[in-house]
């Protein structure tokens, strides 16, 4: 019974020191274009191949993350064919997406996320890109179609 307290004691001050000494995380939200990505390239202590690394997965994860989604998206539904509304709905999910993880920070449900700009632009490009691919693939079976029907008619 004797050792019960000063163990008690002492449990009680260390966790009440380790709740005090957690870092605060506070949503943040970054509206200067490649401003962090470039930060954190260049006052990183890290090797330049790990840096570069980090930097590639950013960019690219970001640039990757929607572009099958507005490939697939004219493909299945016709109405959405029009580049205008295909990349309006790429750029409001990519909003979706930035402010759902602000509000999860906000909430305390999750930790060291931001919101970020960059992470918008890329994921337009993605978009852009995605759809691109989409009217160059339907553009060529439309050619192939088209010069297939004019041999049959040879």
């Amino acid at each position: 019974m004797g050792s019960w307290i000063p163990t008690n004691y002492f449990f009680n001050s260390k966790v009440k020191d380790v709740w005090t000494c957690l870092p605060r995380f506070s949503p943040s939200i970054n509206i200067i274009p490649f401003f962090d990505i470039l930060r954190g390239f260049e006052q990183s202590h890290f090797s330049f191949a790990f840096k570069l690394k980090l930097l590639l997965r950013n960019l690219l994860g970001n640039f990757l993350l929607l572009l099958p989604l507005d490939f697939f998206l004219p493909m299945f539904w016709v109405k959405l064919r029009s580049f205008k509304r295909t990349l309006t709905i790429g750029a409001l999910i990519s909003v979706s997406i930035e402010t759902a993880q602000y509000l999860l920070v906000y909430l305390g449900l999750s930790v060291g996320r931001a919101s970020d700009i960059d992470d918008l632009i890329l994921n337009t490009v993605g978009v852009i890109f995605g759809y691109l691919i989409f009217e160059s693939i339907s553009f060529g079976l439309s050619y192939i179609h088209k010069f297939r029907g004019l041999n049959k008619q040879i």
